[in-house]
């Protein structure tokens, strides 16, 4: 029952909770508005924005950012991320002041998200510059980094050396005459033939000798191309009136004749200073002692004569040359015979498997003080160096490089049996 004279009073109006009036006071135009379509609400103060806008027209938040946050919050709560309308969003937290009811906090209601997926950023693409437009478009670089391996094809190893894959020993060649001079040629017999002395010791390939012969490496009638020890153009027989003459054409390691085999010591070959001598596989350069070096008396020291071993006169000297061109041994000579071996003599090589046991010796003439050389016999013979031209006869050898020679004249052709000779060299036992 009302009191007369009195105006009823209306209810107030409720006032909205504080968590929102603060946030309405705080955010900006359009703040708390229903998003329209082409628009989405700002994370962070509500607003709305344009669905193109990377950023907040009104707080400047990031809206691509706050998506992908909310997305990644959404992903690890276990609810998945939902797009287009009719999406759940979640509700914002709202702190409440003291002496806020905690129920009446949890009862404001927020406003609707509307999450939009932000687009993709487009690559931009500089348009040509003018000119540039009919310009052929540049090469693509090469990749960096190692290239791809392929996968070799399977090798088998290589099996043992059979007579069909073993490789062949070329043959000496003979170099054909002009057409002019060969039928000359074919018209007369030949005078003589130059024959190779085999491995073995028998005869192997000829040559037939008209009016002269060159041999060599490279250049020549006769062409050896496997024969490193030989010159280009190594030496040369030809006829001098009914003489076969031999040759050292200026070669790098000359010409080696092969000294008669004889028992008799007489039977020798003079030697001259600086002469190279062949045995076996020993080269060896003889040299005269001058006069100076003959003897130099008895050593004294401080007014006392040194002790040594009692001198000996020394006439000559042999020194041991090697491939390499250097001399190595030094042996001297000092009786008027010096007999070189394998065994048995003054000098001897045992490590030579091609020397005899006594092969050559070499004789001083005291009174002459001349010296010669001779071959005692040997299997392999001696050989030596010849100075300027070389008369030779029939069956004589002679060495140039690793090859052996024999000359048989007026078509003989002896074997190494009949005609006596030993042939190529071989091992003595």
């Amino acid at each position: 029952m009302l009191a007369i004279g009195t105006t009823p009073k209306a209810d107030p109006p409720p006032s909205p909770p504080v968590g929102e009036a603060e946030t309405a006071s705080q955010a900006g135009p359009g703040a708390g508005a229903t998003p329209q379509a082409g628009t989405r609400a700002c994370p962070r103060c509500r607003a709305a924005c344009d669905v193109s806008a990377a950023f907040c027209k009104f707080c400047g938040a990031s809206l691509q950012q706050e998506a992908g946050a909310g997305a990644a919050d959404s992903k690890r709560l276990g609810a998945a991320p939902q797009s287009g309308p009719g999406a759940a969003t979640a509700a914002p937290v709202r702190v409440s002041k003291p002496g806020q009811p905690a129920a009446q906090a949890a009862a404001v209601p927020s406003s609707p998200v509307v999450p939009v997926t932000a687009p993709m950023p487009r690559a931009v693409i500089p348009a040509p510059a003018p000119g540039l437009m009919n310009s052929a478009a540049p090469p693509p670089p090469a990749p960096v980094g190692p290239a791809p391996e392929t996968a070799a094809a399977p090798t088998s190893p290589p099996g043992p050396l059979t007579p069909a894959n073993a490789p062949k020993e070329s043959k000496p060649t003979f170099a054909a005459a002009p057409t002019g001079k060969k039928k000359d040629l074919k018209e007369r017999e030949p005078r003589g033939r130059l024959v190779i002395i085999a491995k073995d010791g028998g005869e192997g390939q000829s040559f037939p000798i008209f009016d002269n012969l060159d041999v060599g490496r490279s250049e020549g009638d006769v062409i050896l191309g496997d024969d490193r020890y030989l010159s280009p153009r190594h030496a040369r027989l030809f006829w001098q009136r009914d003489e076969l003459v031999l040759r050292d054409l200026g070669s790098t390691n000359g010409v080696f004749l092969r000294i008669s085999k004889s028992q008799n010591p007489h039977m020798a070959q003079p030697l001259q200073d600086q002469d190279l001598i062949l045995i076996g596989q020993q080269v060896i350069r003889f040299e005269i002692v001058k006069d100076a070096e003959e003897g130099l008396g008895p050593a004294m020291q401080h007014g006392t004569l040194l002790f040594g071993t009692p001198a000996a006169p020394r006439h000559a000297r042999l020194c041991q040359r090697t491939v390499e061109g250097v001399t190595r041994d030094v042996f001297h000579i000092r009786k008027a015979e010096t007999v070189l071996g394998r065994e048995s003599g003054d000098i001897v090589f045992t490590e030579d498997p091609f020397l005899s046991r006594r092969h050559a010796l070499i004789k001083l003439d005291p009174m002459r003080k001349n010296f010669s050389i001779g071959d005692l016999g040997s299997s392999n013979g001696t050989f030596l160096q010849i100075r300027g031209d070389a008369t030779l006869k029939s069956g004589d050898e002679f060495r140039i490089g690793q090859q052996l020679f024999r000359v048989n004249l007026s078509q003989e052709t002896r074997s190494p049996q009949a005609s006596g000779l030993e042939g190529a060299p071989k091992s003595v036992s």
